[in-house]
């Protein structure tokens, strides 16, 4: 299976790494900043990592080679389908 020019490949971090909130893999399933929204994986940091610097935002790069802000709760809804796989 080929990477989609969507997924995401860095971003703003807190870690080393962000881990990929795809259901099989590190799954969103508690809120641990406390606003009702799942956002974290149970057993990784806040928001599996990244890191909303930019009023609420997370400046990833992408497959495609682009680089943008995304919103926290557009990462954390993986809307434009930028999860891995």
């Amino acid at each position: 299976m080929g990477i989609k020019s969507t997924c995401f490949l860095a971003g703003d971090s807190a870690l080393a790494a962000i881990s990929s909130p795809n259901p099989s893999i590190f799954p969103l399933n508690v809120d641990l900043d406390g606003d009702a929204v799942k956002d974290s994986c149970s057993w990784c940091s806040i928001y599996n990592g990244a890191s909303p610097r930019h009023s609420r935002g997370i400046v990833f790069l992408f497959a495609d080679g682009s680089a943008k802000k995304v919103p926290l709760l557009m990462f954390l809804g993986n809307d434009g389908d930028m999860w891995y796989p």
